[in-house]
């Protein structure tokens, strides 16, 4: 069922993507009939270094609906920021650097009953079928505010707006880091790789 951490595609020729734990980005799909697109527009969150606030990432419609309010800023309030990568490196995402792009993002639901995101792994476990692959994000390791992880695809899309370096929300790629983790297999300092797949 829908919602934000629902699986998510998006429709081939439709204008915006997906991203995240379960946020896809768009292009072909094998199980498009399994498939509907429940919210497309961009992603969202909390400034990357404040301490309050919410800890997850949000996928936000391009149409929002109001209900009571009074604008400009009130005191004892969140605040919702847009989302950027932040990618110094043309690593992992190949010769595309996507440093500043905004994210976009889809909420779909599937008629699978099951979605599981398996990090540091591009392929699924037998009876699993991958809806996308990519490379785990979360914010930057010194930042004050702790984000999820969360697998983005592999072939990241930007919004129309692009690229203006606002930060708000960051979606940093995430490195082994050996000790508690065993090395081997682990790598320290490679980029984690992940696989989101349903059943």
């Amino acid at each position: 069922t829908g919602s934000v951490q629902s699986p998510e595609a998006a429709v081939p020729g439709d204008d915006t993507a997906t991203d995240s734990v379960n946020k896809r980005q768009k292009r072909s799909l094998s199980n498009l009939d399994d498939i509907l697109t429940k919210i497309s527009g961009v992603a969202g969150g909390t400034w990357y270094a404040q301490t309050g606030g919410g800890t997850n990432y949000l996928c936000l419609p391009k149409n929002p609906q109001w209900g009571k309010y009074q604008d400009g800023f009130q005191g004892g309030t969140a605040w919702m920021y847009g989302a950027e990568y932040q990618i110094e490196a043309d690593v992992p995402f190949g010769d595309r650097s996507m440093n500043d792009q905004n994210v976009v993002c889809s909420v779909c639901h599937t008629d699978h009953n099951s979605v599981l995101m398996i990090p540091a792994r591009k392929t699924c476990p037998a009876g699993w079928y991958p809806e996308y692959d990519g490379y785990l994000m979360a914010n930057y390791r010194y930042h004050a505010g702790s984000k999820e992880f969360v697998c983005m695809d592999k072939q990241p899309q930007a919004a129309h707006s692009g690229h203006t370096n606002q930060n708000g929300a960051l979606f940093y790629p995430t490195e082994a880091y050996c000790g508690s983790l065993p090395c081997p297999p682990y790598v320290q300092g490679r980029e984690l790789t992940c696989v989101v797949c349903v059943k």
